[in-house]
Formats: C-alpha cells, sequence, structure tokens
C-alpha cells in the first residue's frame, strides 16, 4: 500500500486533544506515562486529523494541517471542492518533497460567502498525479459575520437578551423567539472572563 501522504499524529497531538477535552493532570499522566502540561493555547481546529470539521462558522476561520510523504520524492497540488456558500482557500497550494519522511504543513481558510442554516461540505485532495490524498471539510451550519464587543457592549448585550425573554414569555409568542443565539458575539479579549 503506497498512500504518498498521510496526516501523521504525535503523541503531543493527543494529549493537547485531551487537555481540550478536559481531562485532568492524573488522567494524562497515565496516558503519556509522564507529567504533561497543556499549552496555554490550544485550537482543537488544528488537530492533524483529514477530516476537517467546523461547527458552526462565523465569518471565516483557518485551520492548518501537517502531512507526512510515505512514498517517493514528489510534487503534490492542491485542488479544492466548495460547496454553496463557502470560500476555501489553501496556502501554499503546491507541496514539493525531496525525501520519504519529510513534512510540511499548509493553511486552509474557510470563509462564508452566503450564511444559511444549512450544513456545507467541501474538501481538498493534494495530487501528484498517482496518488490522490482525499480530506472531506464539514461546516455545521454557515452563519455570517462574527462580532467582537467591548466589555460594555458585551453586558449590555446580555441585559438586552433577559429583557427579550422575558417580554417573549409574557406574549406567550413563539418558542423560537425566546431562542435569540449570541454565538459568534465574542467580548473583545476573547473569553467570558469580560463579564467579571
Amino acid at each position: 500500500m503506497d498512500p504518498g501522504l498521510l496526516y501523521d499524529l504525535s503523541m503531543n497531538d493527543y494529549l493537547n486533544f485531551l487537555c481540550v477535552s478536559g481531562y485532568n493532570q492524573t488522567l494524562l499522566k497515565a496516558f503519556s506515562g509522564a507529567h504533561y502540561r497543556c499549552p496555554d493555547i490550544i485550537n482543537i481546529m488544528d488537530f492533524n486529523y483529514p477530516t476537517m470539521t467546523i461547527p458552526k462558522l462565523y465569518g471565516s476561520v483557518s485551520l492548518t494541517r501537517r502531512v507526512k510523504n510515505v512514498g517517493s520524492p514528489g510534487t503534490y497540488r492542491a485542488s479544492l471542492r466548495v460547496s454553496a456558500g463557502l470560500s476555501i482557500s489553501v496556502k501554499p497550494n503546491v507541496l514539493k518533497f525531496d525525501k520519504i519522511g519529510e513534512e510540511k504543513s499548509y493553511k486552509l481558510t474557510v470563509e462564508v460567502t452566503s450564511p444559511g442554516d444549512d450544513e456545507a461540505f467541501g474538501g481538498i485532495t493534494w495530487s501528484d498525479g498517482k496518488h490522490y490524498v482525499r480530506s472531506p471539510i464539514v461546516v455545521g451550519g454557515v452563519r455570517g459575520v462574527f462580532h467582537v464587543l467591548d466589555k460594555t457592549q458585551f453586558i449590555d448585550l446580555g441585559k438586552l437578551h433577559q429583557q427579550l425573554n422575558l417580554e417573549v414569555r409574557r406574549k406567550r409568542r413563539s418558542k423560537a423567539l425566546s431562542q435569540i443565539a449570541f454565538v459568534g458575539v465574542l467580548c473583545q479579549g476573547g473569553t467570558v472572563d469580560c463579564m467579571k
């Protein structure tokens, strides 16, 4: 079997995945055999897995992947499959491998072009003419723009949300109106710590 390229995972990749999943130091040590300090910032989107899943997309997101050459030296070119509502780009779009075991990284950027609630699908294929290394891309919902608010705006938005919910309950309007989603609104600074 000669796949050409593969998405290799290191022990640190697995441990970082466990960190994001909420595993504590005791459990991490059981897997690694030693103390492992979780990085301060981990982007689960960069888990080096061939399938790329974006639960909900607001604006755009970039994912980084690493591929390893397990075949003969060669040059692989990227081709993209994109569904309606998305724009996908890759940099670099050509990967040149000079030897077996060589690794190269690429960055894939997925962007909303037409918001909607439906899932969207796409894919990237790396090929040297002999090998075709395919990776599907799944987006759980194409939502539009991601807004960044300062602390005051974020708190005001939370108060407005509470008022709307009370008003909806009083008037017995449709349940859908009471479920106003503020996912896609981020407090400047990146976390809900802005609420403190």
